[in-house]
């Protein structure tokens, strides 16, 4: 074990420690040798980092916490030597050290001082100066000096390699997926990305209070364009943004949720069609993009917000107010109610019916267009009525007359 053992790489003298007896192992059987050394021996002489009189425990454990350095390893290498000359005598012969020349060896290794780099050993030959001859040299090759700095020779060397001509920078955008990639760019920029966004219907903004008059419209297929970061941002922020349209949507409020005719389609139905609901969150998208214009080519934030939801066919699918510019998005977005939403429900719903509770209240919003609504809760056209009785009238004979 002993040739085994001497090979500790960070053993650098050769000194022997000679060990005294603790008390509580004097007299211990030569044939029965106790085994736990590092506990029950002494030093009888101090090392460099260590006292007289340790265990060798401990003064494993001083060493082990000492800085690193040639007295580190002679320390080690005695406490080593004396091991090994120890387990040679008779009384402690062939004892089990092995754990303890664990130890030595982790000490060992931990004690190794690792070579400087290059740039260490010259920022310890220049000291504070080191910075200002870097910046130096640096100058020298920018004013044309084929120069450079190197720290293996601590100083400015010439560059074999030669100047590099300065790039001229051209900023745009370099990523290829974008509407304005510029290939020729070597600086970024801001770059923008465009998606495609098909409408099933068509929305339009309300020139008017009430929608009494109807301005610009959009159907079918839309672009829509942003700057972002790279595509997959852009695409990001389009989800999010549409998504916050279903959840408001989800949430308008029906002021009068039972107040419905029975043939009317959209969102003043009971069931209102799921492909309305995200035609209508990628129309709200579209104007967020857009700048709440419904025109791709204007941007701004217009006075009316009223917009209203018409099906291929022209029907009515819905009357919304507060398209506009707000914070959290969407916020006032909601169903419109007024008199004049209603009159425009009524006359397109023609034979549709409405629960009989809002008769009364209905007729006085519909007095100045031709339909009514008779004692069942039915919408009917008061002209073709009117027509429809006057037929019915029996006419009057001669004979009749002349009585």
């Amino acid at each position: 074990m002993a040739e085994k053992l001497g090979n500790l790489e960070c053993c650098k003298g050769n000194k022997d420690f000679l060990l005294t007896k603790t008390e509580n192992i004097a007299g211990v059987n030569k044939n029965a040798p106790y085994n736990n050394i590092g506990k029950h021996l002494k030093l009888n002489e101090k090392g460099n980092h260590f006292s007289k009189g340790d265990t060798i425990n401990k003064a494993i454990k001083k060493i082990g916490e000492a800085s690193k350095g040639p007295k580190v390893a002679e320390d080690l290498c005695g406490i080593y030597n004396t091991l090994v000359d120890i387990i040679t005598k008779s009384v402690w012969f062939d004892t089990d050290i092995s754990s303890y020349v664990k130890k030595l060896e982790t000490a060992c290794d931990n004690n190794v001082v690792k070579p400087k780099s290059a740039k260490e050993k010259c920022k310890k030959k220049l000291g504070s100066d080191y910075d200002d001859e870097v910046k130096k040299c640096s100058e020298r090759k920018s004013g044309g000096e084929l120069v450079r700095w190197s720290d293996s020779k601590c100083g400015c060397v010439a560059d074999d390699k030669g100047v590099v001509a300065p790039i001229e920078e051209i900023k745009g955008c370099m990523d290829d997926d974008a509407v304005n990639y510029n290939p020729e760019a070597t600086v970024k920029s801001r770059c923008e990305f465009e998606k495609e966004v098909e409408l099933k219907n068509e929305f339009c903004f309300c020139t008017k209070d009430d929608c009494r008059d109807i301005g610009r419209c959009i159907k079918g297929m839309q672009i829509i364009k942003g700057y972002a970061t790279s595509k997959s941002k852009f695409d990001r922020t389009y989800d999010a943004i549409y998504e916050r349209a279903l959840e408001v949507i989800a949430g308008l409020d029906q002021t009068y949720p039972d107040f419905r005719i029975s043939t009317e389609k959209g969102f003043y139905s009971e069931d209102v069609d799921s492909s309305y609901i995200e035609d209508l969150a990628k129309a709200l998208t579209i104007l967020e993009y857009r700048g709440y214009s419904l025109s791709s080519a204007s941007k701004g934030n217009r006075k009316d917000s009223d917009m209203l939801m018409k099906s291929p066919g022209g029907e009515y699918l819905g009357f919304f107010s507060g398209a506009s510019m707000t914070a959290p998005l969407f916020d006032d977005f909601n169903l419109q109610f007024t008199p004049n939403v209603i009159r425009k429900r009524i006359s397109t719903n023609l034979g549709g019916s409405i629960p009989t509770k809002y008769i009364n209240g209905i007729k006085k919003y519909i007095n100045n267009i031709p339909f009514d609504i008779d004692s069942e809760g039915i919408i009917v056209n008061t002209i073709n009525e009117g027509l429809i009785n006057v037929l019915k009238k029996e006419p009057i004979g001669l004979s009749k007359l002349l009585k």
